[in-house]
């Protein structure tokens, strides 16, 4: 559907409504509603020489004056003149632009009468003695300046030091016009010249004036009284419509396109909150004029297009939501969009219902005051003050619907663009990791060469233990023998992977890579596998402790890690932990099982964070922490601190993976100072950091 128009610029029987748009003089014919309003404005203008008319943002001050009171001032001999003020800073002295406005209307009217002189102030002009206006049927009229939207002077009246001695000398004009005291400079001159006095007419009443402004300003205005009490006793506050009237608006102004039952189906949805239209009748509701103009504007809009003869009840059905998301689009053109963004996340519950907050908070906010004065302007925002706070809430229910599929549309938007986020940044880890897996690759002929050492040292150890088999087999006294052969197989099976270990540093520092080295990576493996044969052998024989199998295992998954197998490597750092939960089953105290524990727990880790499952890695690196500060004897502490340094940097290397720079930053710093969390004070160089 095309955005609900404004409104034509005549109404018709077709066309009745004006939308947003004030009814004027030549719709009187189509304006209902506020007819026990315009009857009782115009009385107290009858009698009063001043009146203040106020009301709510949206209740139809405008239209009420044009179509209301206007026509009924003219047919009994009045004509109105309606003042709205321009505050530009070249604009000319608001006094001046009443006369000017009301020499423009007896010319337009061709009316006789004095025109204003340009240097003329108000008392002047409506004080001449000769000041009488005649209209074309010889009648004597009397004017009626309308100083509309008067709250202007409290806003744009004040925003520079030119606007407002602007405003303060129109203050003074009015007061000597409305309480029939001359200014100082007229006074001077009659001192001066006392028959020109005689021009003049002291209390001469030739003028009234009526002064509309929003409910909200009221109290900008109520200090202009010490000095105007004119502006006190005459007011009139225009409420907002009943049901009833609203009735008359849809049924008498639409009688020849809107279904009578309709009617009251377009009041029901347009009238209170969701609340008071189940708990009252139709006709004691309160209803917003402008928003009910809106919708059935909307639903006119709407017949005409699909050219329908009248607004029938489908209709209604079928556009009403539409209407009021089409309303609530145009309201935000040209409004600062976090404007919006304010409004549907304060002004809705998370539910969807209404809500109020304060346009301090916006402002906090840097949110410009003045679009949220454009959006009470267009009908979107209900602005009130309440103990000097001014509270701002959506205009109608019918306007959370729009609202909140607005909202709910930002989110998703705001979420697609969190998630491409998160695939770019998954992205370029993947990259930072593929880049790491050639650097391992580099490393994987040193892991060859030291393995083929590795293997070696099985091989030694497979001999001892088929010597210790056949001394066995001989006699039981062999028995320390064999215990001495198995003694050196473990010894030398240690020494290998110490060989592994200090080889793999001194190639590194020397630049070789897997050509350098000439081993195939599959030999590699195929020792890794052997060799852990030949540990699980001696360990299922009771010929090695279950603690150097652990310490095997952990060795072996270090070198699967060098090779680039990082799953493989986790399987042989996961059955370490098997076997160290069996063997601490058993004995639970000793720091010799800690100790094996951390170390084991340290190479997991290092295998889940090698494959980007960082959560699970940053537990393995704080429970070895944990198991290597629980390391009492003297003789392993210095194992234990050693654990516990490459689990913090662990932890460091998995936070600086996974962003959290600031927390890898933390874990290396605590380390350079000497500080651990196991108590122990130390710096990086009073260790050795290397295997063993």
């Amino acid at each position: 559907m095309s955005p609900v128009t404004i409104g034509a610029s005549e109404l018709s029987k077709q066309n009745p409504w004006p939308g947003l748009r004030a009814f004027g003089e030549n719709d009187v014919e189509f304006f209902f509603g506020r007819e026990r309003e315009a009857a009782e404005l115009f009385s107290l203008v009858q009698r009063s020489p001043v009146v203040v008319l106020y009301g709510q943002s949206g209740l139809g001050k405008t239209s009420l004056l044009q179509a209301g009171l206007f026509p009924r001032l003219k047919a009994v001999d009045f004509f109105p003149v309606r003042v709205r003020f321009d505050h530009g800073d070249d604009a000319p002295p608001l006094a001046q632009q009443i006369t000017g406005a009301v020499g423009e209307e007896l010319n337009r009217l061709q009316i006789k009468g004095p025109r204003p002189k340009s240097n003329d102030t108000l008392w002047e002009y409506f004080h001449r003695r000769d000041v009488d206006f005649w209209g074309p049927r010889n009648r004597l009229l009397t004017p009626v300046v309308v100083l509309d939207q008067f709250e202007e002077i409290f806003t744009l009246g004040h925003r520079s030091e030119k606007s407002n001695a602007r405003v303060a000398e129109f203050q003074k004009e009015l007061e000597s016009q409305l309480e029939h005291r001359p200014p100082d400079s007229v006074r001077e001159r009659f001192e001066a010249n006392p028959d020109e006095a005689l021009q003049y007419d002291l209390k001469r009443q030739g003028v009234k004036f009526v002064i509309t402004l929003r409910e909200d300003f009221l109290a900008d205005l109520d200090p202009w009284r010490e000095r105007m009490p004119s502006l006190l006793p005459n007011r009139f506050r225009l409420e907002r419509m009943t049901g009833q009237q609203a009735l008359e608006v849809v049924q008498r102004a639409g009688s020849d396109i809107v279904d009578p039952s309709v009617a009251r189906d377009i009041v029901d949805f347009v009238s209170t909150s969701r609340l008071k239209r189940s708990s009252s009748a139709l006709e004691q509701r309160d209803v917003d004029p402008a928003l009910l103009s809106v919708v059935c504007d909307g639903l006119n809009y709407s017949r005409i297009s699909r050219g329908k003869p009248r607004i029938t009840a489908d209709l209604l059905t079928a556009e009403r939501e539409e209407i009021m998301k089409d309303f609530y689009e145009r309201t935000f053109e040209g409004v600062d969009p976090r404007v919006r963004d304010w409004v549907e996340d304060r002004l809705l519950t998370s539910s969807g219902y209404r809500d109020r907050a304060a346009l301090d908070d916006a402002k906090k906010l840097g949110l410009p005051e003045s679009d949220f004065d454009v959006l009470v302007n267009r009908r979107l925002l209900h602005r009130e003050e309440r103990a000097g706070v001014i509270w701002l809430e959506l205009t109608h229910d019918s306007l959370t619907d729009p609202a909140s599929r607005s909202r709910a549309v930002r989110e998703q938007r705001i979420q697609a663009e969190a998630a491409k986020e998160r695939e770019k940044a998954a992205a370029e880890r993947e990259a930072q990791v593929r880049s790491k897996l050639r650097r391992t690759q580099a490393m994987a002929g040193v892991c060859a060469v030291l393995l083929v050492v590795a293997a070696l040292g099985l091989y030694l150890a497979n001999k001892a233990r088929k010597e210790t088999l056949e001394a066995n087999a001989t006699a039981l006294k062999a028995n320390n023998e064999k215990l001495a052969a198995n003694q050196k197989a473990i010894q030398a099976a240690d020494e290998s992977l110490r060989s592994l270990q200090m080889a793999s540093k001194m190639t590194e520092s020397m630049g070789l890579n897997i050509g350098d080295a000439g081993i195939p990576t599959a030999t590699a493996l195929k020792n890794i596998q052997e060799m852990e044969k030949a540990y699980s052998d001696l360990s299922h024989q009771a010929t090695m402790s279950e603690l150097q199998h652990v310490e095997f295992l952990t060795n072996a998954a270090d070198a699967y890690y060098r090779v680039g197998f990082m799953n493989e490597g986790l399987d042989e750092a996961q059955q370490a932990l098997d076997l160290l939960a069996k063997i601490i089953a058993k004995d639970a105290s000793a720091d010799e099982l800690q100790l094996a524990r951390a170390g084991a727990l340290y190479s997991h880790g290092d295998g889940l964070r090698a494959i980007g499952r960082l959560t699970a890695a940053r537990r393995d690196y704080e429970d070895a922490i944990k198991f290597a500060a629980a390391v009492q004897s003297v003789d392993s502490k210095q194992k234990s601190i050693r654990v516990s340094v490459l689990a913090r940097i662990g932890l460091g290397r998995a936070d600086d993976e996974g962003w959290a720079y600031d927390s890898a930053h933390r874990h290396l710093l605590r380390f350079i100072a000497g500080d651990d969390k196991s108590g122990d004070h130390h710096s990086v160089a009073s260790f050795n950091l290397e295997p063993g």
